[in-house]
């Protein structure tokens, strides 16, 4: 492609871009003329000093004198090239970026998000064969008991569909037989969807009566999924999608696209640690939760959840695994730079559970009394460990402080 076809794609998907759409979901903007303001996401500010000026499509910041377009915005805030850049633009708006404007990873990291698509549509749809009046007036039994184990737990429509759940087949080639005319085996492999076999003689799908949760990436792409066993005898409980080039569980949150909105109304992240939390809490009215898919929270997870501008309040099991969590979720969350409430549930007690037990009225009440990081630590302590006494507990505060480089903000944390 010559230099000039070039530049009239960059200017079709800059064109295309809604500037003020796209800095907002990322930055708490007001109208202040022809312009909008903000706290600049790229320093630590308390009077906005951050312009978006939509006429002319750009932005920038009077306090470090960064600004650009919206191709800088995406590569400053998510350290992106630009060419990548340019693919997630133009991914918004639904243009088709001819293939010299690719860079040489980017046919992959496309084959296996359609792969993960076509996937989640399908086990979405297997799922639905399990509810009264499925296509054809026939109940496939399999997809009859998940939907019947799903509305045992308290989950049935419209919350099924909101976090496009599904159920993956018994067999052992159900998905592989309903994809193999739309993609190779080779790249259902790559997305994790079919397992080699051990003799080499063909493939098989890695999920199998599962409750399959698709895990979508900040974009709301499909990255991965997530699978919980329907008979509480089968091991492992939860299986997930294994590393591939898209998903990297650590850098994933799991109701990240569904709970943007929430958050950016709340101003904070409800940050649990399991998919049916986070699916409770969305149908109780918490809609800004999203869990950390069943790991220790990252420095990845808490960089994603620091570019929303908004504050954590972690929700964790009252349990000692809950206490330990939480203590190790803080480096971290300081480290990006958040300011960080917790919320202990009592003992054997995980959001879900709570939520069904209590109701949401009773887990309102209890996130008014949740504590900052010191009175947290104050008397937070793992029953086994005993207690870890004052000393320890300054010093664990100590080093939380040292990781924040705003004195400003270490002294309103004291």
């Amino acid at each position: 492609m010559n230099t000039r076809m070039g530049e009239e794609v960059r200017e079709r998907v800059r064109d295309a871009t809604d500037i003020v759409q796209l800095i907002g979901e990322r930055v708490a903007l007001r109208r202040a003329g022809r312009s909008y303001k903000g706290l600049c996401p790229f320093h630590t500010e308390k009077t906005p000093s951050f312009t978006v000026t939509p006429d002319r499509q750009i932005w920038h910041c009077f306090g470090c004198s960064k600004g650009g377009d919206v191709f800088a915005f995406l590569m400053e805030l998510d350290k992106l090239t630009f060419p990548e850049a340019l693919r997630v633009l133009a991914d918004r708006a639904g243009i088709d970026l001819p293939k010299q404007e690719r860079g040489p990873g980017d046919e992959i990291f496309e084959k296996i998000y359609q792969a993960n698509a076509l996937a989640r549509d399908f086990f979405h749809a297997s799922l639905g064969l399990g509810a009264s009046g499925a296509p054809g007036g026939t109940t496939h039994a399999g997809a009859a008991k998940a939907r019947a184990y799903l509305a045992s737990r308290g989950f049935e429509e419209p919350w099924i569909s909101r976090f496009e759940v599904g159920w993956a087949p018994e067999g052992w080639d159900g998905l592989l037989n309903a994809l193999t005319k739309l993609l190779p085996a080779q790249v259902m492999e790559q997305a994790g969807l079919i397992v080699r076999r051990g003799d080499g003689t063909g493939h098989y799908d890695r999920f199998r009566n599962r409750i399959l949760f698709p895990i979508a990436a900040a974009s709301g792409k499909i990255a991965g999924f997530g699978a919980r066993a329907i008979a509480e005898a089968d091991e492992p409980k939860y299986l997930n999608s294994p590393e591939t080039p898209v998903f990297r569980k650590g850098r994933l949150l799991y109701g990240l696209p569904v709970a943007r909105p929430g958050m950016r109304e709340t101003g904070e992240a409800i940050v649990a640690e399991g998919y049916l939390d986070v699916m409770r809490l969305h149908a109780c009215g918490f809609t800004n939760a999203v869990s950390t898919c069943g790991t220790a929270l990252t420095i990845d997870q808490a960089k994603l959840l620091a570019r929303l501008q908004i504050s954590v309040l972690l929700l964790y099991d009252g349990d000692d695994a809950g206490v330990r969590a939480a203590e190790r979720a803080l480096d971290p969350l300081f480290e990006a730079g958040l300011n960080v409430r917790l919320l202990l549930l009592p003992r054997g007690e995980d959001p879900d559970s709570y939520l069904r037990a209590q109701g949401p009225g009773a887990l309102r009440e209890r996130l008014e009394t949740a504590l900052d990081v010191p009175a947290f630590l104050a008397g937070a302590s793992a029953p086994e460990k005993g207690d870890p006494g004052v000393e320890a507990r300054v010093r664990r505060l100590v080093g939380l402080l040292g990781r924040i480089e705003d004195p400003i903000r270490r002294r309103l944390i004291l």
